[in-house]
């Protein structure tokens, strides 16, 4: 019997070592209103043999900045008027999400413990670009959907590595106007494997219900933030805290950085036309 559970064993680390090349790929992005001034897209790769102790991770973190945000409700719900109590349930539809918007006095210490859980899976690559959309209103005159689709492939195919399979699991996005008919996983894998790119398959999931799409939120917003040059103080020390562990002085800007975790961000240009 004991040696029956030691070839089990050894056989199920075989398959596990299988996972080494697969990766789970999780996109958000932001500023995609006509308020916004920068656009970014934010790719998360989390190995397939990994991702179980990476949630873990998190999730641990994410339970205590929900436990002190309901805290904090409880006692607003003490202060609030009536009618600003009615409006602060309308404001909750669902439960809380980590987000870079979300950082607040409150939370602000916790989400410094999740930009360092984040560096300690050296294997996790994150990859963002910024579209000053003042300055490029209509990058190469593409529509909202051409853009996030085209760099979207760009980001992917910079990544990806030789050998490697992925799943991509995107955030949600509206579709509208001339493209409202398209099948987004139809039109992102096709792209991909016409890159000779190993894309498993795609699926769209909501932010709320995962906590990777909502850790890519959390560093492209900081990234973001950057970029905009923003002064809340608050969220200001966690972009300080990913700048400590990449040993940057500067978020925005184009870089790539391969330890202790690949982060690369590329700012938007133009393609000089020939």
């Amino acid at each position: 019997m004991r040696s029956m559970k030691i070839i089990n064993e050894q056989v199920i680390k075989g398959d596990l070592a299988r996972l080494n090349n697969n990766y789970f790929v999780f996109v958000d992005e932001s500023g995609n209103n006509e308020q916004e001034d920068l656009f970014a897209l934010g790719v998360l790769f989390v190995p397939a043999n990994k991702i179980g102790a990476y949630y873990e991770s998190l999730h641990k973190v994410k339970s205590k900045i929900v436990t002190k945000v309901k805290l904090k409700e409880k006692e607003l719900e003490q202060t609030l008027s009536q009618e600003d109590l009615l409006n602060f349930y309308k404001g909750r539809r669902r439960e809380y999400e980590l987000k870079f918007k979300n950082i607040n006095q409150t939370v602000a210490e916790e989400y410094t413990w999740l930009i360092s859980q984040y560096f300690k899976f050296s294997d996790v690559r994150f990859t963002c670009l910024v579209i000053d959309k003042s300055k490029y209103p209509d990058p190469d005159g593409m529509s909202f959907y051409d853009v996030y689709m085209t760099q979207l492939e760009m980001l992917l195919r910079n990544t990806i590595k030789d050998g490697e399979n992925i799943v991509l699991l995107p955030d949600d996005i509206t579709i509208t106007g001339d493209h409202k008919y398209k099948i987004y996983e139809d039109d992102i894998n096709g792209r991909m494997l016409k890159r000779n790119k190993n894309i498993v398959g795609t699926h769209r999931v909501e932010s709320h219900s995962d906590i990777f799409v909502q850790m890519t939120d959390v560093l492209t917003g900081a990234v973001l933030f950057e970029f905009k040059k923003a002064t809340n103080k608050h969220k200001r020390r966690i972009v300080e805290k990913v700048k400590e562990k990449l040993n940057v002085s500067n978020l925005a800007g184009r870089f790539t950085k391969e330890a202790p975790n690949y982060f690369s961000v590329w700012p938007y240009e133009r393609r000089s036309k020939q």
